[in-house]
């Protein structure tokens, strides 16, 4: 190896070392020196050299020296900025050679060469921010920034959507709302960030109790910032007990709307069944059970029973304030609102005079109304009321009750035949005493109240008709025919029957002028006399002839005009 190349290698590795940051300690410069080089700078860098030789003589860095160098040595400088400045120009004996990193002075060098360095700041570099749709970037646009400074970006989504992706310089660095770009001491170049948004999806969990249901239902999945509905239905005979959102209360409602949804949510409905009011009420004279506000759910029935006390018999039902007659019970189907039930009654009247007590008569059977004059055609004959004669009762009699009616039975009427009437009449709600054997008047009326129910002339007869509805099952269904209601104050149980049995309604109806109310009554008092095992044949004769005989005439004289007209 020569000299001059083992030279050059020193020379690079002294170099090296000074860029390191070694230090060395050069003695006193050589006397032979060939030139002496006279190093400078503007103070915002520093000039560092090598003196080649066998050691090589090291330069630290300075802003201004003079560098001897000795007979056939080189030196070399090299240049160094401060943090932020750039070399801007090299002059050597004041001519530039450009912005060149270091500079040698050969060997060959003489005299004294200068060796002078400016430096100036590194230009501002630029950094283009820009966002997509649904956010934004802080600042934004194409921003200068100075290379000692550092630059922080912050990035905002919008309501209901999030950072999907930030890239700088077209690589990703995640999904960060924040972004820094450092300072850079040796300048750089221009840079980009760019930010993408996405749309956030958020559940709203919805269930329902039992009972009802609610739509949409389950894990229903809503945009950001969206509106979402739901509709809740409860179950037939049920409503809504209450909604609550998030574990809060929001009363019962049957709907609820999330607006500008920005989380998840959760809505859960409970149901519970629908009950309604009835009212129910009786005088002090007999009761209705249950009673007081009885609570019904909706869709059910409920049956009431009305009880008269001893002595007193129902005078009248109201239902909702009207009036469905004089009945021992009553049921409300298919609940569907409050109601109210009300019972009235009345006293049991009887009929006075004797020795004996006689049975009560309905109210339809006496009348004050004064008796209308009525001048026959004929001489009224004679009545003769023959006596009654009364027939040992036996010891233990034997009463046959048939499955089947099979007799025609009216007011006066006795034996199993009417027993067995008498407790159909119970089972229907329709008569409130028990099964005596005797067709009275309580009997009476509970036949003619049968009768408006199911469709048939209300005579209070038990004829053909009556008894063919009574081979269909105790309350089946059948509608009120109240045009079949006739005034049965009008003709004797005969007729009645005749009517009821034929369906002859003009014929009956023809006779309803004709008969003065105090007439029926005395009829209805002989025969109660006559049938009721314990009445005085002369009171009941006595009460019969205390109307007068012109209107018995004429009863009798329109009844058999009106059966000839009928059988013609």
């Amino acid at each position: 190896m020569n000299a001059t190349i083992l030279k050059q290698i020193v020379y690079f590795f002294a170099a090296f070392l000074v860029a390191a940051g070694f230090s060395f300690t050069f003695g006193a410069p050589n006397a032979l020196a060939s030139f002496t080089v006279s190093i400078s700078t503007d103070g915002n860098g520093t000039i560092s050299g090598i003196v080649s030789g066998i050691p090589p003589t090291i330069i630290p860095a300075t802003t201004s020296a003079s560098v001897p160098v000795g007979n056939g040595k080189s030196a070399s400088f090299f240049f160094s900025a401060q943090s932020g400045y750039e070399i801007a120009d090299v002059l050597v004996d004041g001519s530039s050679v450009g912005t060149p990193a270091n500079y040698l002075f050969p060997s060959s060098t003489t005299g004294t060469p200068t060796l002078s360095v400016s430096f100036a700041l590194i230009g501002p570099y630029t950094i283009t921010a820009s966002a997509g749709a649904n956010g934004s970037i802080s600042p934004s646009g194409a921003v200068l920034v100075d290379v000692v400074d550092t630059q922080i970006f912050a990035i905002v989504p919008s309501a209901g959507f999030s950072v999907a992706d930030v890239l700088v310089d077209g690589a990703s660095v995640g999904a960060v709302t924040s972004y820094m770009f450092p300072a850079f001491s040796s300048g750089t170049t221009d840079h980009t960030i760019s930010v993408s948004f996405a749309q956030n999806i958020y559940t709203i969990t919805a269930s329902a109790g039992a009972n009802g249901s609610m739509s949409p239902s389950g894990a229903v999945s809503v945009n950001g910032t969206a509106n979402q509905a739901f509709s809740i239905t409860p179950a037939s005979g049920f409503s809504v007990a209450d909604v609550l959102v998030d574990g809060a209360s929001v009363g019962a409602v049957t709907s609820y709307t999330f607006t500008n949804v920005l989380a998840d949510h959760t809505i859960a409905v409970s149901f519970a069944a629908t009950t309604h009011t009835i009212t129910a009420s009786a005088d002090a004279n007999g009761s209705v059970s249950p009673s007081g506000a009885v609570a019904v759910n909706e869709g059910t029935d409920q049956a009431f029973t009305i009880t008269a006390v001893n002595g007193y018999h129902i005078a009248d039902v109201l239902v909702d304030g009207v009036s469905v007659g004089a009945v021992g019970s009553h049921t409300f189907t298919n609940v569907i609102a409050d109601h109210t039930i009300s019972a009235t009654f009345a006293a049991n009247q009887t009929s006075g005079g004797g020795g004996g007590g006689g049975y009560a008569l309905p109210p339809q059977g006496r009348s004050t109304a004064p008796t209308p004059v009525v001048t026959p055609p004929v001489t009224p004959p004679v009545v003769v009321v023959p006596p009654v004669v009364v027939a040992p009762v036996a010891e233990t009699p034997v009463v046959v009750i048939p499955e089947v009616l099979t007799s025609t039975l009216a007011l006066g009427a006795r034996g199993g035949d009417v027993i067995a009437l008498q407790n159909r009449l119970i089972a229907e709600g329709l008569l409130h005493t028990s099964a005596t054997g005797y067709f009275g008047p309580f009997t009476e009326s509970a036949v003619k109240a049968y009768q408006v129910k199911y469709g048939i002339p209300a005579l209070g007869i038990v004829g053909p008709l009556t008894r063919a509805e009574f081979l269909k099952p105790v309350g089946h269904d059948a509608p009120v025919n109240t045009a079949l209601v006739v005034n049965t104050s009008a003709a004797t149980p005969a007729v009645e029957e005749t009517v009821a049995a034929e369906g002859a309604t003009d014929a009956l109806a023809s006779l309803e002028p004709a008969v003065a109310p105090d007439a029926e009554f005395a009829t209805a008092a002989v025969v109660d006399a006559r049938t009721d095992g314990g009445g005085s044949v002369l009171a009941a004769t006595a009460m019969a002839f205390s109307n007068t005989v012109d209107a018995a005439v004429n009863v009798v004289t329109k009844i058999v005009t009106a059966l000839f007209s009928f059988w013609k």
